[in-house]
């Protein structure tokens, strides 16, 4: 289901966003997260989360180089297979929540679209101006 926290300016709508999806974490649903945020609020959210919750808030931006870096390093364990035991660890997702902006959800939507997000916050969702938007059809 869908939903729209809003309220004014300086309210905590971050700390709520947060705080429900360490409560839902807390419940068993181990995201990943998608967090749409735009580029000048990206460093509050990274604070937000170190402050209230122990989860992995990985930030997705840069230049290629970087994002390439991230994507081979920060988004899945390494593919494993114990002989032993036959287990393996393929496509495992070792972040708990992604934060990014819009521009690299347009960007990098073909990697992104892989990635099994149990949940997308959009911050400043007035960017969403209609269904066919760039963020939504990527």
């Amino acid at each position: 289901r869908n939903c729209i926290l809003a309220d004014e300016m300086g309210l905590g709508k971050t700390v709520q966003t947060i705080t429900f999806l360490s409560q839902i974490y807390e419940y068993g649903i181990h995201g990943p997260f998608l967090i749409v945020v735009p580029l000048s609020t990206i460093h509050n959210w990274v604070r937000e989360f170190e402050t209230w919750t122990d989860m992995n808030a990985v930030v997705y931006h840069g230049s290629q180089h970087s994002r390439d870096v991230i994507q081979q390093y920060e988004i899945y364990y390494a593919k494993q297979h114990s002989s032993g035991n036959k287990s393996w660890r393929k496509n495992l997702v070792k972040l708990d929540a992604l934060i990014t902006t819009f521009e690299m959800v347009v960007t990098d939507c073909e990697f992104l679209r892989k990635i099994p997000f149990r949940v997308c916050v959009i911050d400043e969702a007035h960017r969403l101006k209609n269904r066919n938007c760039k963020l939504l059809t990527g």
